[in-house]
């Protein structure tokens, strides 16, 4: 199974060191492109948070719709809309912890499956 993530899944499983975990459980993990530019900033006080050249089924990509992912941005950060885009575009699950994500997904669109992480449960079927 493929799923797209953004920053908070990844990143916290990345602090508690068991990002190994994604990996038992999926076969690739996307990220966007933003989200890729916030688990690899490296604060001047911290490490990067994830090393991605050692994980070769975590895998950077770019959703190609630009004008939905701007749409988004009115209402998100770059990462969740990213996130949001790419999993529409793969016909993927989205895998976040950003509260209020699921509202911005319009009834009748194609729209992926969607775990919001902070409740542990499935908020579209």
């Amino acid at each position: 199974m493929i799923v797209v993530s953004d920053t908070s899944p990844v990143l916290n499983l990345a602090r508690i060191g068991r990002l190994n975990l994604l990996q038992s459980l999926y076969d690739r993990v996307l990220i966007p492109s933003a989200v890729f530019g916030e688990l690899t900033d490296s604060r001047s006080d911290q490490p990067p948070a994830v090393d991605l050249a050692s994980m070769p089924w975590l895998i950077v990509a770019t959703p190609t719709d630009q004008k939905r992912v701007e749409e988004l941005r009115e209402e998100l950060d770059a990462g969740e809309a990213e996130a949001i885009v790419l999993a529409i575009e793969r016909i993927c699950c989205l895998w976040t912890k950003g509260a209020g994500v699921g509202r911005l997904l319009r009834p009748g669109s194609p729209s992926p499956a969607f775990w919001e992480s902070s409740r542990g449960r499935n908020t579209l079927d």
